[in-house]
């Protein structure tokens, strides 16, 4: 089964790359490599390495665990790693808006970005139910029917 993910992290994350290496560029033209440049470029290189390495573009699950789709590599994730999986909380949109978090015993991995649709909530937790019974689907139905993307 496959979990689809968002493109807006992916908008956000790129125009923030851009935006950022942009403003660094610009410093180190006008002032060398003044604090203000160094830091601007680092965090630029920052947000590359996330957008590249670790936002899902979606997420397979399947009867041996999570397998998480970036743009440059796969992280499998096996279910003997994973305690729980539970839904990320969103301050102002309110439960059941957040997208799908992966908690394990040494850390935490997302699977996606926003509210996946009610037919993948309850896929998902029939994979969880059926191959991994110690993994506790803590994950609220979505609140909302509409595609994430």
């Amino acid at each position: 089964m496959v979990v689809p993910g968002s493109i807006r992290p992916f908008l956000a994350a790129g125009a923030s790359t851009l935006l950022l290496g942009g403003l660094g560029a610009a410093a180190v033209r006008a002032s060398g490599t003044a604090p203000g440049a160094v830091v601007a470029l680092a965090l630029a290189a920052l947000a590359a390495g996330v957008l590249l390495l670790d936002l899902p573009r979606r997420t397979e699950v399947d009867a041996t665990g999570v397998v998480r789709v970036c743009l440059l590599r796969r992280e499998r994730i096996p279910w003997d790693r994973a305690v729980a999986v539970e839904r990320q909380r969103r301050r102002f949109a309110g439960p059941g808006t957040g997208g799908l978090v992966l908690r394990g015993r040494r850390g935490r991995w997302l699977i996606t970005t926003a509210a996946e649709p009610p037919s993948v909530h309850a896929a998902l937790a029939a994979v969880v139910a059926a191959h991994a019974p110690s993994v506790r689907m803590r994950a609220e139905p979505p609140r909302t029917e509409t595609d994430p993307r």
